[in-house]
């Protein structure tokens, strides 16, 4: 666990029983995710001007982006977490290469991780963006745990603070749908459901009481699943909520009061790519 005094954001996944009752007869269980380890207040934006003087974007870049997406003085939290041109393992070229480290695990499930993380670089994001796989740990920014028992990644480049000293991701559920989630958070994107144009009403009594079987108290709810974030973090490229989002978890109809429902996104949804495309070639 991350010292919450940090600015790190840390995203965690955990099972829980549905309360869709075929999944109960069934006895399956869904996924769920919720940030934890992350402190939003007012000193948490990264304003704009900054960010451009670190990362070498031109003013009239920044300016476009403000008046094309309606971007606060501060911007968005995402270019906060943003991979900048000199981190990774090909500083000055034009790439972030971010190397990729597994602890442990079978070739089979490296194989998965390898292929489906790739999937974000499919299209514009490729332009940008690599992952190298199987660096040595000593290169990495990226470290991976194939034989933990939850789904949690350090959201975007924090990771490499942390890749020398721990996993920066640990992945129970080997499957596709999780490693693109995953992978999603380590380029820097959070929980779909936090989306500041979400109109999600929440059932708060039925979510607390399901998340205490897994030892969440009512404040990691309120923080980690209630609360919305401000403006500061509407995506660029794609700030509108997005039900087709990898980073959207399923949520249950029980858990809302209107019956709003979402089921299980297996794929890179088009306003994902927009989104993380907007990020990396602002």
């Amino acid at each position: 666990m991350l010292n919450r005094r940090s600015f790190t954001a840390f995203a965690c996944c955990a099972l829980h029983w549905s309360l869709m009752p075929s999944a109960r007869a069934q006895g399956t269980s869904q996924w769920i995710c919720g940030t934890v380890d992350k402190v939003i207040g007012p000193d948490t934006p990264m304003a704009l001007d900054k960010f451009a003087g670190e990362t070498g974007f031109d003013r009239q870049v920044i300016d476009t982006a403000v008046r094309d997406f309606q971007l606060t003085p501060f911007g968005t939290a995402r270019l906060q977490d943003r991979w900048r041109r000199g981190d990774g393992l090909t500083p000055g070229t034009g790439m972030i290469t971010l190397g990729v480290h597994f602890l442990n695990g079978g070739e089979k499930q490296k194989e998965t991780v390898r292929l489906a993380a790739r999937r974000w670089l499919e299209g514009p994001l490729g332009q940008s963006v690599q992952f190298s796989f199987d660096v040595p740990r000593q290169q990495a920014q990226i470290t991976v745990n194939l034989l933990s028992d939850r789904n949690n990644s350090i959201v975007g480049r924090a990771s490499a603070t942390y890749a020398q000293s721990q996993s920066t991701m640990n992945l129970h559920d080997i499957v596709d749908h999780v490693v693109m989630h995953e992978f999603g958070h380590s380029l820097g994107l959070n929980h779909e459901h936090q989306n500041p144009a979400s109109a999600i009403k929440w059932r708060r009594s039925a979510v607390i009481a399901e998340m205490e079987k897994q030892g969440w108290t009512e404040k990691m709810c309120e923080d980690n699943i209630f609360t919305r974030y401000s403006s500061n973090f509407a995506c660029v490229g794609s700030p509108a909520f997005d039900q087709a989002s990898i980073m959207l978890y399923p949520i249950p109809a029980a858990w809302t009061e209107d019956g709003y429902s979402t089921g299980t996104n297996t794929v890179i949804s088009p306003n994902d790519r927009k989104c993380v495309v907007g990020i990396y070639k602002l």
